[in-house]
């Protein structure tokens, strides 16, 4: 059994759900931090039973415990936090079969290492290009550290930020070429192994004053394998 699948399988289906209660009543969401903050614990409880073992030596190793070791949940926010890199992510998940020293070779260095799946999360107007920023910096992420890191990037539309018909970005040219967006249901969101993929979600504007959540439309934008 692959529990890598099965653990992206899962995450999937919490942000499947997720992406449900937000269409249900996007007002109860009023800003970024709301979103992320309902999202985190519920991807960071379903890898309870994952923990990550560290090492500490340096220094200090009682803080680490009486052997210099620790158990740590492999997932975080504003992660990882190396300077000079790529960024952090707004949640991430520590690749526990790839946990590499510190630079003094004694001890884990516990703010900065390689991920097991990237999440990016926004809460906008009806603009794709964060959303494409966003889905950039996963992918250059992947490119500098040669790997091939899943990466999920939501962009939450909100009905009092529209601003103009949703089939008016339908298709959009962005700096690494031409991305075709179109309708899925909420069903159809999934975390791809190797991939990195944009999700554009909101409520038609239709529904900007009546019936929020009647009538719910999901937009899907691929980007080019991170592999």
């Amino acid at each position: 059994m692959d529990k890598k699948a099965d653990r992206f399988d899962n995450i999937g289906r919490i942000i499947r759900d997720f992406v449900k209660v937000y269409l249900d009543n996007p007002f109860n969401f009023l800003n970024e931090a709301d979103v992320q903050s309902l999202l985190f614990p519920i991807i960071r409880d379903s890898c309870q039973d994952e923990l990550v073992p560290m090492i500490g030596e340096h220094e200090h190793s009682d803080s680490y415990g009486p052997v210099g070791k620790i158990e740590i949940n492999p997932v975080h926010r504003e992660y990882p936090r190396e300077h000079g890199k790529t960024g952090q992510f707004d949640i991430a998940i520590i690749n526990k079969d790839k946990i590499q020293p510190g630079k003094n070779k004694k001890n884990d260095n516990f703010w900065y290492q390689p991920v097991d799946l990237a999440i990016e999360i926004k809460l906008t107007g009806p603009h794709l290009s964060k959303l494409f920023d966003d889905v950039k910096k996963i992918n250059d992420y992947n490119k500098d550290n040669k790997l091939a890191v899943p990466g999920v990037v939501l962009q939450f539309i909100h009905p009092y930020m529209w601003g103009e018909e949703i089939k008016e970005i339908r298709c959009y040219q962005g700096k690494d070429g031409k991305y075709d967006i179109k309708a899925i249901s909420a069903d159809e969101i999934t975390v791809d192994k190797g991939k990195v993929v944009g999700y554009f979600i909101g409520v038609t504007k239709e529904d900007k004053n009546n019936n929020i959540g009647s009538k719910r439309s999901y937009f899907k934008v691929t980007s080019y394998s991170a592999s």
